[in-house]
């Protein structure tokens, strides 16, 4: 039967390794309380979201202080579970959900830094809008201006995107503007 060996220091290892587990357990705690710290000073906006396949992945805020939420590539049955998208090319892609915000709010979708800054790639309009009356699925137009291609696996984060308040505009037609230093100097008429 073999022996087991203890020494002196045995003891201290195991201190450490719980004084190390508690400060885990005390970081997730710590996050815990950010994010409920969070939600009392701005309270959760209501956003309705709807499944359209079995596969979707709902949005999830990757960290307690993230002002975006992800979205994820959606590939259901009868779809590849992988796609590439080739240097130069653009792909759709499906996240499988259709959103419902409340009057007054809007869904703004935004490339990820990751992708732009790794790899080169973006959303092909650069940014997107879901209006408040829009109860489609939201689709992700990629495109990729990197030297390499990209795989895309079903359940990649593909885009984030926002909660953002809309101010309509009440347009007023006048015969004559206000005047301002500039006027109407255009690009490169400030000195950049």
């Amino acid at each position: 039967m073999p022996r087991l060996i203890t020494t002196k220091k045995e003891p201290a290892t195991m201190a450490k390794n719980t004084t190390k587990n508690a400060d885990i357990a005390d970081t997730g705690a710590k996050d815990q309380q950010d994010q409920q710290d969070q939600r009392d000073l701005v309270p959760p906006v209501p956003v309705k979201v709807k499944r359209l396949t079995e596969t979707a992945k709902l949005p999830v805020y990757a960290t307690a202080g993230a002002a975006c939420f992800d979205l994820h590539a959606d590939m259901p049955p009868g779809y590849p579970i992988e796609v590439k998208l080739p240097a130069g090319a653009a792909i759709e892609l499906h996240t499988g959900l259709a959103f419902e915000v409340e009057p007054g709010w809007a869904i703004k979708g935004h490339s990820r830094s990751g992708h732009g800054f790794k790899l080169g790639v973006r959303l092909a309009n650069c940014t997107a809008i879901l209006d408040q009356d829009y109860r489609g699925e939201v689709l992700i137009k990629l495109k990729n201006d990197g030297p390499r291609d990209m795989v895309i696996k079903a359940g990649d984060r593909i885009a984030q995107a926002e909660i953002v308040p809309v101010f309509r505009a009440e347009f007023i037609e006048v015969a004559e503007m206000s005047k301002t230093e500039r006027g109407e100097g255009g690009f490169g008429s400030t000195g950049g």
